[in-house]
């Protein structure tokens, strides 16, 4: 990771610095935008030295992982639930510890896909902050991006001739492509 420094009047030293947050709390980050500002108490910078990193910060998921979902589907499917409603309801198809599922919700709740409010014991209460729609709609056209350059129709194929779609599935397709022209 390299820091670009202000030192004198508009010149630039780019340092080496550590990854992430040192446990002495010498560099802490602050998202901005495309750069992170950091800012510092090592003895040799000034505090009034802002140093920026001058990399692309990560994006926010915008699609989840295989655990990820089946815990959001739990999600949806009930509306609110503590850690122990969704560990339970997993447990019920597969073996998985309670510590896991809260160590995972914590992070949808960090991501932005769970809203997390403290509930009337100790435990919070946990409830989705984007729907199933919008969260299926942003999976699939991270796969289109990934797979097929954005392109929908080769998957479209795919699944006709791969005969995964039913006739009822091709019916409803073939009238949400009516819709679709009408409304064009």
């Amino acid at each position: 990771m390299l820091l670009r420094v202000p030192v004198d009047r508009g010149a630039v030293k780019t340092l080496a610095a550590p990854e992430g947050i040192n446990r002495m709390g010498h560099i802490r980050l602050q998202p901005n935008g495309k750069h992170a500002m950091f800012h510092t108490s090592v003895p040799a910078l000034d505090i009034t030295n802002a140093l920026v990193l001058n990399v692309r910060m990560k994006k926010p998921a915008r699609v989840l992982g295989l655990q990820e979902l089946q815990i959001m589907n739990v999600v949806w499917d009930r509306g609110r639930v503590t850690v122990r409603d969704v560990y339970e309801t997993l447990r019920e198809r597969r073996q998985i510890a309670y510590t896991t599922v809260m160590t995972m919700m914590t992070i949808l709740a960090q991501k932005g896909f769970l809203k997390r409010t403290p509930g009337e014991d100790r435990a919070f209460v946990y409830e989705p902050a984007r729907s199933r729609q919008t969260v299926m709609r942003a999976t699939v056209n991270d796969f289109l991006d990934r797979v097929f350059g954005g392109s929908a129709n080769p998957l479209m194929l795919h699944l006709i001739q791969d005969k995964r779609l039913t006739e009822k599935d091709l019916d409803e397709l073939r009238r949400a492509i009516r819709k679709k022209s009408g409304a064009s």
